[in-house]
């Protein structure tokens, strides 16, 4: 039973990975589409926001739909079947309308993927959903990374265009392979949450909503949901300046700072099945804490001291921190509600890291224009600091027994 369990959790991080796959490639042929169209940069930075945007606007509703309907599996499918469609209208655009409405639909196949296959792992690992949650996003971390490479190859003899239209074809084969494999390991037999006789009365969405405004308002989930939205911006404003930071500050080399960004990934891929393993066992609010205590220290003394090229040890541990945090707060999202509300909890988890993270390219070149790169850590530093603080306000509560709500927490 163990194995089988086992072997579904890396069917679902297989499948995460090509979500992300498709996450990695756009970042890759932006760059192309820009020159070819002509776009501005403020018209790039604006597709980013839209992407961002229509990610906090839908995870509610999906997250909604993915309690409700019940078949998982048949989601996830979908959403795989789902990922390649918008590439391929986006390798016929002509304008940058067409190409801005592309890049909102896009974001519905690896949003979609996120809450019945967070809930289903929160299901089959109730006692280590930390765990569970961390190994799925290694599958996150490795589509991150491989898509840009293979992109790459593919961009040095074919258009952006072309690569863009071979895209339809990898999820519209994964759907029907993740489906069989899903249905093999058991992932149909944790579906049924609801108890017989309760379906009609909890299905609908008057009685859902009412549920969730009740937990949300005697729980701790608010608290924790600010602190997911602290991580998102910190990890989004490291993204967008790094790569800024180390060539206008540091003053590193080109050829060495796709290296050294490679580094900040590589820490996040290591720190995450680490800080799942540990908030199992230790609660997830030291955990937590920990890590944006060591963020904040970090982004200060980068902010405050030059490394040189000793960079790459606090930026390789800054990532390490950085996304170590994300299953740990996804899965204290998903303790903070009742099992068959998994799908809600990750929409509200994804919703406020997508909310927040759309303010750090902002605010961060607004600070960044007026007082140099190195106060735009300064201010990200203190974020973490803040979150570190809030973090200590919200009690751990114990784990929800299937079908219970998390006792409320001070």
């Amino acid at each position: 039973m163990a194995a089988r369990k086992d072997y579904l959790l890396w069917t679902l991080t297989g499948g995460h990975m090509i979500t992300h796959w498709y996450e990695g490639v756009f970042y890759l042929i932006l760059v192309y589409i820009a020159r070819d169209l002509g776009l501005s940069m403020t018209q790039v930075g604006l597709l980013i926001g839209i992407k961002l945007w229509t990610t906090a606007l839908i995870n509610m509703p999906l997250g909604l739909l993915a309690d409700l309907v019940g078949r998982k599996g048949l989601l996830m499918a979908l959403a795989l079947a789902w990922l390649g469609i918008p590439y391929t209208l986006v390798s016929f655009a002509g304008s940058y309308a067409m190409v801005a409405s592309c890049v909102a639909l896009m974001v519905i196949g690896n949003q979609m993927w996120h809450p019945p296959a967070m809930s289903v792992i929160s299901e089959t690992y109730p006692e280590r959903r930390g765990y569970g949650l961390a190994i799925h996003a290694l599958g996150a971390t490795a589509g991150d990374a491989i898509a840009p490479f293979v992109a790459g190859l593919l961009l040095s003899f074919l258009v952006w265009r072309q690569v863009a239209l071979l895209h339809l074809v990898p999820g519209l084969v994964a759907a029907p392979v993740f489906l069989y494999f899903f249905r093999r390991y058991g992932g149909s037999a944790v579906q049924p949450i609801l108890k017989e006789g309760e379906q009609n009365e909890k299905a609908s969405v008057r009685s859902y909503g009412r549920h969730l405004v009740q937990t949300l308002m005697r729980g701790s989930l608010g608290r924790v949901l600010v602190v997911v939205g602290f991580r998102g911006l910190i990890q989004q404003g490291l993204q967008t300046f790094l790569p800024f930071f180390l060539v206008q500050t540091v003053g590193l080399p080109a050829a060495l700072v796709g290296t050294y960004v490679a580094g900040f990934q590589t820490g996040g891929a290591l720190g995450g099945p680490l800080s799942g393993w540990l908030s199992d066992r230790l609660g997830r609010r030291p955990v937590v804490q920990a890590g944006m205590l060591a963020c904040g220290v970090l982004l200060i003394l980068l902010a405050t001291t030059s490394p040189g090229r000793w960079v790459l040890i606090p930026v390789t541990a800054l990532g390490g921190a950085v996304y170590a945090m994300r299953p740990v707060l996804q899965a204290w999202s998903l303790d903070s509600l009742p099992r068959d509300m998994g799908g809600a909890a990750v929409g509200l988890t994804f919703g406020s890291q997508a909310s927040f993270s759309s303010m750090a390219p902002i605010i961060g070149r607004i600070i960044a224009d007026r007082y140099g790169l190195p106060a735009t850590f300064l201010f990200l530093g203190s974020v973490a600091l803040l979150g570190a603080l809030l973090t200590r306000t919200i009690a751990t509560s114990p784990v929800a027994a299937p079908g219970e709500t998390p006792a409320s927490s001070a």
